[in-house]
């Protein structure tokens, strides 16, 4: 009953559409059950040859089912009548067998890996044109399944947002390919918008090390997550999301769950629908980019997928707490010659001063923004 009524809701959730599932993984073609409904109807068929082969006058297992009383012996003339009387109740009787079967099938459909099913690429023997154009075309379709989450985005942004105004922070927790995405968004942040390196954190299972070379079983730890996240002095000020693009690591579910029960926002980005961290998140954001161009890689469209989502949750957030005027970055670090000359630029369009006295307002005051606003003062 429990997958009879699963898989009866999730077909009506688009995102767990089975149509388009069937489309995006090869399982239809590995499915066994086409196999056990002819299997069924064989061993009808065998029965009911059997006992008409036999002439059976006297045993009649449909008499309480249609209106016949006597069955006669097995002859051409009467074939059809008799096969379908003797095949119709072992056909009835193993029937739910493969009903079940088939919910059962369907049930693994709807919560599968995608990320790990086969692309039926046969990719050795492509040539060097046909490989770049091949993994451009599969990269299409992560636009379109990002698009289709951006409704769980937006609500994800906007309590970020008012837990940014009380003080809050955001934490990305993940693994391998995930986790240095997390990381690497994080770590942008504040060159970029000028906000201190504790406002975004992202942490990886394994810890720094992970970042450049795999640490093994790392994300395995179930507890570990959760661990890392309290050195932060985490409240539920803070929000955690986990990113895993198969939605099973331990180590992201593990961390997301705990910060839950402690009465964080959660939030998950992953390309797996129907997956135990799915599950676990407040706010699940499930971007469907189907099989990998190579099987199982999901650095590849989940990665991407990811990195999108992630930049428009932390852009977004920054332009609604207030660090881009019009367009601009008015609060970034200035790190280097590059953004001293575009920060320059911005002070000079913005005030209509020459170069000279852009650049010595912007070195005076560390940045865009402030220099613009001590110019106007002084005016």
């Amino acid at each position: 009953m429990r997958l009879v009524i699963s898989v009866i809701i999730r077909s009506h959730n688009p995102s767990h559409n089975l149509l388009m599932r069937f489309s995006q993984t090869s399982l239809l073609k590995r499915s066994t059950i086409p196999f056990s409904f002819c299997a069924i109807l064989c061993l009808s068929v065998l029965v009911a040859f059997f006992f008409c082969h036999k002439g059976a006058k006297t045993l009649n297992p449909t008499k309480y089912l249609f209106h016949y009383s006597n069955i006669p012996p097995f002859h051409h003339s009467t074939l059809l009548l008799p096969f379908f009387h003797y095949s119709i109740i072992p056909f009835l009787i193993l029937f739910p067998t493969f009903v079940i079967h088939l919910f059962v099938e369907l049930e693994d459909i709807f919560t599968m890996n995608i990320t790990e099913s086969s692309s039926d690429h046969n990719l050795e023997e492509m040539t060097i044109n046909e490989l770049l154009v091949g993994i451009n075309q599969e990269d299409q379709i992560v636009i379109t399944a990002v698009n289709k989450v951006i409704p769980k985005i937006e609500i994800l942004v906007k309590k970020i947002v008012d837990r940014f105004r009380e003080g809050g922070r955001l934490f990305y927790i993940g693994a391998g390919t995930s986790g240095r995405l997390g990381i690497l968004d994080a770590s942008e942040i504040p060159p970029t918008f000028g906000v201190p390196y504790d406002v975004v954190i992202g942490l990886i299972a394994g810890g720094d090390t992970a970042i450049r070379k795999a640490v093994e079983s790392a994300e395995d730890d179930y507890d570990q997550a959760w661990k890392d996240l309290q050195k932060y002095g985490i409240n539920d000020k803070d929000t955690v999301v986990g990113i895993a693009a198969s939605g099973r690591t331990p180590y992201v579910i593990g961390g997301v769950k705990e910060a839950r029960k402690n009465g964080l926002l959660t939030a998950c980005i992953t390309c797996n629908p129907g997956s135990i961290l799915e599950k676990e998140a407040e706010i699940p954001i499930v971007a469907i980019v189907g099989a990998e161009f190579v099987t199982g890689s999901t650095r590849m469209k989940s990665g991407t997928a990811q990195k999108l989502i992630l930049n428009m949750i932390t852009t977004t957030t920054m332009i609604k707490m207030g660090h881009i005027r019009g367009n601009k970055m008015v609060d970034m670090q200035l790190t280097n010659k590059k953004l001293i000359d575009r920060g320059t630029k911005m002070i000079m369009e913005e005030l209509d001063i020459n170069r000279r006295k852009a650049k010595k307002l912007l070195l005076k005051h560390g940045s865009v923004r402030k220099a613009i606003l001590a110019y106007n003062k002084d005016i």
